[in-house]
């Protein structure tokens, strides 16, 4: 579900729209064939958001210019839930063992696009999620899991007064099943 989580202003604003406007790194997260249009040969993309009750997101990417060949780039993202107290039946507080957890949900990736006419381009994601709903309680492996995931998007500008088309198919990929 963190992978719905709009990255950076710009997308929280614009929502699906971000779509057929992306043109930065931040890209990588809502349309990867945006990347086409950076026009700096390198481009970077860091983004912090705290959310209430300690949770945060941090994400970044980088990319560069192949050229004609087109344009790669890498990315993050991390969503933090910060320290929760452990509770049980008798412990509904968590006050008695002291003990805290946190859950932390990431995902690492590699992006490709590349123009094939002045008018139409794509982009692909291939990434690594990986989650772990449990960290810090003692037991890492339960309530973790990971799962490799493909996004494809397309931009089309259709050379009639500005009007543009996008689409993009995201987290296609096998479901992610914590352990334990």
């Amino acid at each position: 579900q963190f992978l719905k989580i709009p990255v950076g202003g710009r997308a929280a604003s614009l929502d699906a729209t971000v779509i057929t406007v992306a043109n930065d790194a931040a890209s990588v997260f809502s349309n990867p064939a945006g990347l086409n249009h950076i026009v700096a040969e390198n481009s970077v993309f860091i983004a912090h958001t705290a959310w209430f009750a300690g949770i945060q997101l941090n994400s970044g990417s980088y990319v560069r210019s192949l050229g004609s060949v087109g344009k790669v780039g890498l990315f993050f993202s991390q969503l933090n839930s910060g320290e929760m107290p452990v509770t049980t039946e008798f412990d509904q507080t968590g006050a008695i063992s002291g003990e805290t957890f946190s859950a932390v949900s990431q995902v690492v990736g590699v992006s490709f696009a590349r123009m094939f006419t002045d008018r139409f381009g794509i982009g692909v994601n291939t990434k690594l999620v990986m989650e772990n709903l449990a960290s810090g309680v003692g037991a890492d492996d339960v309530g973790s899991g990971s799962a490799f995931a493909i996004d494809i998007g397309t931009w089309y500008d259709t050379g009639i007064k500005g009007v543009k088309f996008s689409a993009v198919v995201q987290n296609f990929g096998p479901e992610l099943t914590p352990d334990g």
